[in-house]
Order: structure tokens, then C-alpha cells, then sequence
């Protein structure tokens, strides 16, 4: 086999693993995942291994209500970090925590 060959079959195998990978991230409602594996190569395999979006093909179709669920919270919630503190006025002046029993 003459070396042009050996790249050739080295580039189908590669088209033959990846395309289908694109395929589930695509059906997966993660299109920007799917343009950035274009570029960076084993982006659109975390897209593909990560849950589906609520709302795609895949979410309405492959997953159990256990799934959806955990899909739901996990696109529509933020992580206990990121939420605001209970009694927190989303929107309005915060208040400065250095003063002690000041309501804004």
C-alpha cells in the first residue's frame, strides 16, 4: 500500500467514527457543540455523552421520565453555588453585609 492509500483509509476511519457522533450531538439539541467539533475535535463528543436538551429529538425520544427529570434540572436550574440566597431580592440593591440588620 502506497502511502497516499494509508492516508486515505486513515481519513475514512476517522469520518466513520466521528459522523455519527455528530449526528447524536446534532440530535441531541446541541448544534453549537456540533460546529465547534468541526474545529476542535473532541468537543462534539462531550456533546454527545452529556444529557440531551429538554425539548430535542433525543430527549422526547430515548429518555425515560427518570432522565427528563434529571435533563430538566440540569439545563433549567443553577448548581446550590450560583443560586441566590434565600430571601434575596433578585433585581434590587444589595444590601451591604458589613451592616448588620439593614433591609434594602
Amino acid at each position: 500500500m502506497s502511502a497516499d492509500t494509508i492516508g486515505y483509509v486513515i481519513w475514512g476511519v476517522v469520518c466513520l467514527v466521528n459522523l455519527p457522533v455528530y449526528i447524536i450531538c446534532g440530535l441531541k439539541g446541541k448544534p453549537w457543540m456540533v460546529v465547534m467539533g468541526v474545529f476542535i475535535a473532541p468537543t462534539h463528543w462531550f456533546g454527545a455523552i452529556r444529557l440531551a436538551k429538554p425539548g430535542s429529538w433525543w430527549y422526547r425520544n430515548r429518555y425515560d421520565n427518570a432522565k427528563q427529570v434529571a435533563a430538566w434540572e440540569r439545563f433549567y436550574t443553577a448548581p446550590a453555588h450560583i443560586q441566590a440566597p434565600k430571601g434575596a431580592k433578585i433585581g434590587g440593591p444589595m444590601p451591604d453585609p458589613r451592616v448588620q440588620g439593614e433591609t434594602a
